[in-house]
């Protein structure tokens, strides 16, 4: 390879020294270009910029682009545009108008980005990077529909546009309209098949399709290209849903193994283990999640759920008192702690909080029949009637 590079290098020097004298004192500088050794190319560029007694070449200008020197750019191709301007040939002046909007836009200087972009539409044939600079613009000022329209002609103008699709695939996404944003994300996964960002994308846009299955063999792709452990836990979520549940156990306890800490984890594998049974662990599972945050009402309430289930009932009523706090009016919550209530003979309290769901859901047969039981354990037997009969009505 390196010998390919040299005797390319030793053709152009012939040829510059034939044809275009001025050329061959740049040859190292292409040398440098094409043997990747971008960082002496920049140094090279710094040094000519502090001497000052020369303009650059678009080339030297790309060069600091790609090192993020925006602002020595755009200064340079600036001038280039006032020579061009002043009646002077400017070799490759196409090329200056979608470099100056790229410096703009990163410069924050959105209006004149357009103006440049305007430019460089009309002289030249549109590109995707201008369409999606341009869209870039139209997303910064909160222009979805700009943004979205210069996104599909970026995508029109060159198919294999990664950038353009994610972008695309993402504000469908957050739009809501996830069967656009599938769309997007499958051409995604087959510009880069291996990349895992991808197939992770395209498996959320699934979940929200409600199409589970398929969604967990994306998101297994996605850890085959390298994806992240957070990725094994959403695939887990994937099986779990999909019945297939022992897997999904497996591959939970994997990812605490290497994330003993991960909240979402180890509530999601406590709700399954406490549905199968697993009381115990799924238990040890909720108080390690607790001592991460307690401030989240549906861990409160499972955790609730589960001391009830092991008899502890006065531990239940806490912490479902403490997610009723945050949650005042969850249903579920109310009626869970009613049900700890009647098994502590709280009568008054358990009132409280079952005409509070019936308020709000005089259709709620499981609450009418609990009010019921309660009003019974009172002797109170002609308004327990009542409640019974509300309750049968709804059967």
């Amino acid at each position: 390879m390196t010998m390919m590079i040299e005797s390319l290098i030793a053709n152009l020097q012939r040829k510059a020294l034939v044809t275009k004298p001025f050329l061959s004192g740049k040859m190292e500088e292409y040398r440098w270009l094409l043997t990747g050794r971008k960082k002496s190319v920049y140094q090279n560029v710094l040094g000519k910029m502090k001497e000052g007694t020369e303009e650059l070449s678009l080339l030297e200008i790309k060069v600091l682009i790609e090192n993020d020197a925006w602002a020595e750019a755009y200064q340079h191709l600036s001038r280039k545009v006032m020579i061009g301007q002043n009646g002077h040939r400017l070799a490759n002046q196409n090329e200056v108008w979608p470099l100056l909007a790229k410096c703009c836009y990163e410069l924050g200087k959105l209006g004149e980005a357009l103006e440049n972009i305007e430019c460089a539409l009309t002289r030249d044939r549109p590109t995707a990077d201008l369409w999606n600079i341009k869209a870039n613009i139209h997303f910064e000022r909160d222009e979805e529909g700009e943004a979205i329209e210069c996104l599909n002609k970026a995508i029109r103008a060159f198919p294999q546009h990664i950038e353009a699709n994610l972008r695309l695939g993402s504000l469908y996404f957050t739009k809501g309209d996830y069967q656009e944003a599938y769309h997007c994300f499958c051409g995604c996964c087959r510009i880069r098949p291996f990349d895992s960002y991808c197939w992770e994308m395209k498996a959320e846009t699934l979940l929200k399709l409600n199409h589970i299955d398929y969604a967990g063999k994306c998101f297994a792709k996605a850890i085959r290209c390298g994806g992240s452990i957070e990725l094994l836990a959403r695939n887990s979520y994937c099986l779990a849903q999909s019945g297939k549940v022992n897997k999904a156990i497996r591959l939970y306890r994997k990812v605490l193994k290497y994330e003993p800490h991960n909240y979402d984890v180890l509530c999601n594998l406590a709700g399954i283990l406490s549905n199968h049974n697993k009381i115990e662990e799924a238990y040890s599972l909720l108080k390690k999640a607790y001592l991460l945050n307690n401030h989240d009402y549906i861990m409160l309430n499972n955790l609730g759920f589960i001391l009830y289930h092991m008899g502890r009932f006065r531990k239940a009523i806490d912490y479902y008192r403490s997610a009723l706090n945050m949650s005042p009016d969850d249903q579920t919550i109310l009626y869970n702690l009613s049900v700890c209530l009647v098994k502590r003979a709280m009568w008054d309290e358990a009132i409280v909080h079952l005409n509070k769901i019936l308020d709000v859901n005089p259709n709620n047969g499981g609450a009418w029949m609990l009010l019921g039981n309660v009003y019974d354990n009172m002797e109170k037997h002609s308004i327990a009637v009542d409640c019974y009969n509300a309750s049968y009505g709804l059967a």
